[in-house]
């Protein structure tokens, strides 16, 4: 049998090291983006398939989804992906030819969010080529050279129809091209090959938006290559005939040196500019002088260029959209890190695996399969870090000695030591496989019961519930007994499966269930007291056999009277979380309001960070609509403020939901969470607060805008409501601070937005000053609080009571 040492796990075919990480966007893409684009709060990317289709796919910051394939020609040697762009909620996809002889047409498609139109233009058609798309006042225009009648033009502006304006700058109409573009202010400035009488290799040309002209005294005097933007600068890269400086940045008209930190390397080439907040990121060739390492990513953090170490063999695309930086190219760990990650550079990232061990020798061998939504656990975080579907997490983490292993979860056990990485480094580090193995002889049934509606009840109505139970043991369950008692009064009952007996309002099942393995089934009936109705579930194994974990052998449901409402949230648990909880238990429900079919579905739910950090054993997610086979996926989300939590995604891929116009009685549904917890973490005040979003698509390729839920908060040991605010005596902290996270698990983060430097005093419930911070003004910082014990704190700025935290 073959095996290979468990910590070289499912390398990269690209090699990473030393600084910045790469962190997944969702699970991925089928093939790395031959361009990307902004689209409203997320990226629109266009690549080729392995049979040279085109595809396009959206990420709205939830999960991709793919758009209806355009009707286009398959890509070639003579016909290719162009440029994309996003305008006023429509996707523009530029493709045609790879070369200016080319017989191919060049074209300019629209996405208007549920279908592609292709503009038949002469103008295009006759084209020698489309090089850039571009927004200015208002209209979409297009860069490239264009001929109508005997005029030669260089843009052309979509006003109903194509139109030419301007002049012509690629006076050669063969031989000269454009490169690249950016914009500043009122101009387009453009990279190129521009042929002029007075000299033949001019490279920087200006569009003032009505008019093309070369740019006066251009950075460069031999050739500029590339172009970008920073910090409201125009930036190129680019050679003279003499030794001189490789970037230059324009200030007040000027161009100046933008080149510290170079001086270091040989720089070969450069291709492309990204900007990031404060940061700009350039993709090229690089050779480090004293040690000869190749890079092709560089940052400049606003003084100097550092090398990121983020070494790609194969770079597609850098591109920034609002605060991040995205990097697209051919590679692949075999999970989530697919053709396109996201760049951070403030956190090293861990990356391990959960396999079955079956024969407990801490090497994974090929019979061996990877778990998914297995928890890790990271020594002094609460959290249970999930893996993905292909059996991985990327935990990120700051600089600090880091000790993780798989936990004991539904009666596996670890089969391997503990790993300790010690993170010196804002990089990733790989290769960490966690074995796992199964304790025999183990049967534990738990039983779930859920309304395939709602939590509410009118007098005389159908409800439809649904019956699930799981057996968390390998050792197979036979004749287990499950019981549901009505209290309150009911009619016409129907099961799903056949029953033992029906008596006294309640109702007697045996069942079977394999090891690993569950089996669910419906029940109906009517309502006939909407006051108080409840149902009482339990599950029981058959006498001389014993269940591993009797917590998980009860659940119920209580109606509360109302109407069913759609596509809302509510919290079984209520207003008030009794200390000593060991679930939490939230139902969203769904309801198709549309007037035709909806044909998928996805419910994104992000958990409080507080609840998130809470999770000892298992989030159980119960849906309607078996015949679907939804299922959900787990993410770790890393919020600004430095929390982290979960964002649980349930899938409901070809639902064909009915509208409420077409089907009153089908056009609904429901998922719940039962969020097991360590009900030792609960701390009285704390409070938690939930909200979901609905994505419905009703045709393929096209989901739209979320619906968002209501917000569902509850308090811990405490009536709700009561906050900081409610207390005249306790004023709150200046707006231009915030604070976070509340509870606090190891550092406290500081975010100071006005000019105001604060003075920050941590005391505890004794009065006792235990630490304290300066924030400077426009700054932020972090408090490292792992050394305190846990319980309450309070926050003075400046002397004055600001907030009260919880410490875990």
């Amino acid at each position: 049998m073959k095996r290979f040492i468990l910590h070289i796990a499912a390398l990269l075919v690209v090699s990473f090291s030393y600084a910045q990480i790469l962190a997944p966007m969702g699970q991925g893409l089928p093939a790395a983006p031959k361009k990307i684009a902004s689209y409203n709060d997320g990226v629109v990317v266009a690549y080729s398939t392995s049979f040279d289709a085109i595809d396009l796919q959206i990420w709205n910051g939830d999960f991709w989804y793919k758009l209806q394939r355009p009707n286009l020609e398959k890509i070639s040697e003579s016909y290719k992906i162009i440029d994309l762009i996003s305008h006023n909620g429509d996707v523009y996809l530029a493709t045609g030819k790879a070369n200016s002889t080319s017989s191919k047409t060049n074209q300019i498609s629209r996405w208007d969010g549920s279908n592609w139109t292709t503009y038949e233009s002469p103008l295009l058609a006759s084209s020698t080529s489309i090089d850039k798309l571009f927004v200015e006042g208002g209209y979409l225009k297009c860069v490239g050279k264009f001929t109508t009648g005997e005029e030669n033009y260089n843009i052309v502006k979509l006003d109903g129809t194509w139109q030419a304006e301007g002049n012509l700058i690629t006076t050669n109409i063969v031989n000269d091209h454009f490169n690249n573009i950016a914009k500043n202010g009122n101009k387009l400035y453009a990279v190129g090959k521009f042929t002029s009488p007075a000299d033949p290799n001019l490279s920087l040309a200006v569009w003032d938006g009505s008019q093309w002209a070369v740019a006066k005294n251009p950075p460069f005097l031999a050739a500029n290559i590339a172009i970008g933007n920073y910090q409201d600068r125009i930036v190129v890269y680019g050679k003279s005939n003499f030794k001189t400086v490789p970037i230059r940045a324009s200030f007040g008209g000027v161009w100046q040196d933008m080149s510290a930190g170079l001086e270091a390397y040989d720089v070969e080439d450069i291709t492309q500019f990204a900007e990031v907040n404060d940061n700009l990121f350039a993709v090229g060739s690089f050779t480090n002088k004293l040690t000869s390492e190749s890079v092709n990513i560089m940052m400049y953090d606003g003084e100097m260029w550092t090398d990121t170490k983020l070494y790609l063999s194969d770079i597609e695309q850098l591109h920034s959209s609002g605060n991040k930086v995205m990097v697209s190219g051919q590679f692949s760990d075999n999970a989530r890190l697919n053709g396109i990650g996201q760049v951070f550079n403030d956190r090293a990232q861990i990356t391990a695996r959960v396999y079955n061990d079956k024969n407990s020798n801490c090497l994974k061998d090929n019979d061996e399969e990877w778990l998914a939504n297995y928890p890790i656990a990271l020594k002094g975080e609460a959290m249970g870090l999930p893996t993905d579907r292909s059996g991985q997490v990327y935990l990120q983490v700051d600089k600090d000695k880091h000790t993780l292993n798989a936990e004991t979860y539904n009666y596996y056990v670890p089969t391997c030591p503990d790993v300790e990485i010690d993170a010196v480094e804002y990089r990733t580090y790989y290769g960490t496989a966690l074995g796992v193995r199964q304790l025999v002889g183990i049967s534990d049934a738990a039983i779930h019961i859920s309304d395939l509606q709602s939590n509410k009840a009118q007098l005389n109505e159908m409800k439809k519930a649904q019956v699930c139970i799981e057996n968390t043991g390998g050792q197979p369950i036979n004749d287990a007994i499950v019981k549901v008692q009505f209290k309150g009064d009911i009619s016409d009952f129907t099961s799903e499966v056949a029953y033992e007996s029906f008596t006294n309002n309640e109702v007697i099942w045996k069942v079977d269930v394999s090891g690993n393995a569950s089996t669910c089934f419906a029940i109906s009936y009517i309502i006939k007291n909407a006051e108080d109705v409840e149902l009482a579930g339990s599950v029981s194994l058959k006498a001389g056999v014993k269940d591993s974990d009797l917590r998980n052998n009860n659940s119920s449901i209580k109606y509360k009277k109302g109407d069913t409402e759609g596509n809302s949230k509510y919290c079984f648990n209520g207003k008030t979380i009794n200390l000593g909880t060991e679930s939490i238990k939230y139902k969203v429900s769904f309801k198709n309001n549309g007037n035709t079919t909806a044909h998928s579905l996805k419910v994104v739910d992000e958990l409080d960070p507080t609840l998130a950090y809470m999770i000892n054993r298992k989030i159980h997610a119960i849906t309607s609509h078996l015949d679907n086979e939804p299922y959900s996926s787990f993410d770790l989300v890393y919020l600004p403020d430095g929390q982290r939590t979960i964002k649980v995604i349930t899938h409901f891929d070809d639902l064909y939901l009915a509208s409420a116009e077409q089907d009153k009685d089908n056009c609904e549904g429901f998922i719940d969470y039962d969020i097991l917890i360590d009900p030792n973490d609960l701390v009285t005040g704390v409070e938690m607060c939930n909200t979901a979003k609905i994505y419905f698509s009703y045709k393929a390729g096209s989901f739209n805008e979320p619906i968002i839920t209501n917000t569902v908060c509850s308090n811990v040991g405490v009536t709700a409501g009561i906050t900081n605010s409610d207390n005249p005596g306790l004023p709150s902290y200046n707006k231009d601070l915030t604070i976070g996270p509340n509870p606090v698990f190891n550092f406290i983060y500081f975010k100071n937005q006005s000019n105001k430097k604060y003075s920050i005093n941590i005391v505890n419930t004794l009065g006792q000053s235990v630490s304290d911070i300066n924030i400077a003004p426009f700054n932020e910082s972090k408090l490292d609080v792992r050394a305190l014990e846990s319980g309450v704190y309070f926050i003075y700025t400046d002397g004055v009571f600001a907030q009260k935290i919880v410490l875990h």
